[in-house]
C-alpha cells in the first residue's frame, strides 16, 4: 500500500528539510551552572536521608547534557493538500485549529495546535526567512493564524526558570 502524500509528488504544496529540533550549543558556563545545581540538590537529598532522589537528578543532568552537546538529525516536513507530514507522522487539517511562529535560537519554530479538547501541539523547525514566508502563505489558506501565542501556566514558568540560566552570547 503505498502512502499518497510522501509518493506522490503532486500532492505536496511544498517541503522543505530542517532540524527536529531547534539546537544551539550551550557554552561552558551553562554546563557548569546545571552541574553546580545538581549537585547542590544532590547534597541536600543526601543530608536529608533520601539518596533515592540522586538517581533522577543525575537522569535530568545526563538528558540535559545530551540535548545539549548532540546536534539532531535533519528531517523532511511537508504540506499536502490534505495536512501536515513530518518524520513519518501525519496530520490532516481537518484535526488542526491554529498556528503562529516562534523564533528560537536563529531558528523559526512552527508551532501548529490541534482542536480541542486535546489540543495537542506540533512543532515544525524552519531555518530560513524564505521557508518562513512560503509556509505562512499556504497554511493561512487552511488555518487561523495566531500573531503571538497566548501564554499557559507551563510557558510562565519555563521563561522564569530561563532566566535563572546564565546569559550567552545567542544570535
Amino acid at each position: 500500500m503505498q502512502n499518497e502524500n510522501s509518493e506522490n509528488p503532486s500532492q505536496t504544496l511544498f517541503a522543505w528539510s530542517a532540524p527536529l529540533r531547534s539546537y544551539h550549543p550551550a557554552s561552558g558556563s551553562v554546563l557548569r551552572f546545571c552541574i553546580a545545581v545538581a549537585s547542590l540538590l544532590s547534597a541536600l537529598a543526601w543530608i536529608f536521608s533520601d539518596k533515592i532522589l540522586i538517581l533522577p537528578i543525575l537522569a535530568v543532568v545526563f538528558v540535559f547534557y545530551v540535548l545539549t552537546t548532540s546536534k539532531p538529525p535533519i528531517v523532511k516536513h511537508e504540506i499536502t493538500k490534505f495536512g501536515l507530514s513530518f518524520a513519518g507522522f501525519h496530520t490532516r487539517f481537518e484535526s488542526l485549529s491554529y498556528y503562529y511562529f516562534l523564533k528560537k535560537y536563529s531558528f523559526y519554530v512552527l508551532v501548529v495546535v490541534g482542536q480541542p479538547p486535546s489540543s495537542h501541539h506540533t512543532y515544525f523547525v524552519i531555518d530560513t526567512e524564505e521557508n518562513k514566508q512560503n509556509i505562512d502563505r499556504i497554511l493561512s489558506e487552511h488555518l487561523v493564524k495566531q500573531s503571538e501565542p497566548l501564554p499557559n501556566i507551563s510557558d510562565k514558568l519555563g521563561n522564569w526558570l530561563t532566566t535563572l540560566i546564565p546569559d550567552e552570547n545567542i544570535n
